[in-house]
């Protein structure tokens, strides 16, 4: 990964990274150590700032990742000079250890607003909150059964978007729905219960893709 945080690169000194693509919005975790004072002086983060991400994979499998997050939480160990288990043996904040998380930067997802979709099924109504937010729409499922006129009252978009997926509705049998935003900015609508209709004898297939090991190894 290549990450920067104002400007300032921190890849060549992370010591872990984690994103996590499991909830509703993508969030990243991470770690590195300052080994320049610039980083205290210059672009240690402030409200509001963000943290960019760059990611790109081995040959054409995957499309790159780009994304901008939102900084949430910034944990660093004190100087060495207070404590005996802290860094930075001469307090100039130099090799001090930080720890970032921050989410994935969506404007206007946290607004509260005051807004209807009349007349709209959950599938509609969720295609028309993610043009609002400027993000994609990808769903298996293009006609629910389940128009109404759905009521944002001072909610924002984020409660208003898991509130739909839980009403969501189509029949009795096989549907349940779920919902989410992947690192490529889309909002997903998917109806869960049609990935176990698949009655058939699955096929297996394995595949190498080129990449490199955690020792660094070209495969």
């Amino acid at each position: 990964p290549f990450l920067t945080i104002n400007g300032y690169s921190v890849t060549n000194f992370l010591t872990r990274f984690n994103l996590d693509l499991g909830g509703f919005i993508p969030t990243v975790r991470f770690s590195f150590i300052a080994v320049e004072s610039v980083f205290i002086s210059n672009n240690y983060p402030k409200d509001g700032d963000i943290v960019s991400l760059y990611m790109r994979a081995p040959g054409d499998y995957y499309k790159p990742i780009r994304m901008d997050f939102n900084i949430l939480d910034v944990v660093s160990e004190v100087s060495s000079t207070y404590s005996e288990t802290g860094s930075d043996p001469d307090g100039k904040g130099i090799n001090l250890r930080f720890t970032i998380v921050a989410e994935c930067r969506i404007p206007g997802l946290y607004t509260e607003r005051i807004k209807s979709f009349a007349n709209m099924n959950s599938h509609d109504a969720l295609l028309e909150i993610s043009q609002d937010l400027n993000l994609g729409f990808s769903t298996n499922e293009g006609s629910p059964d389940d128009k109404m006129t759905w009521l944002c009252p001072n909610y924002s978009y984020y409660d208003l978007i898991r509130e739909i997926t839980l009403s969501a509705y189509k029949d009795d049998e096989s549907s349940f729905f779920d919902c989410w935003i992947d690192p490529y900015y889309n909002l997903n609508f998917i109806n869960m219960g049609s990935q176990f209709e698949f009655d058939r004898d699955p096929k297996w297939q394995a595949r190498i893709v080129p990449g490199y090991t955690s020792a660094g190894v070209k495969v």
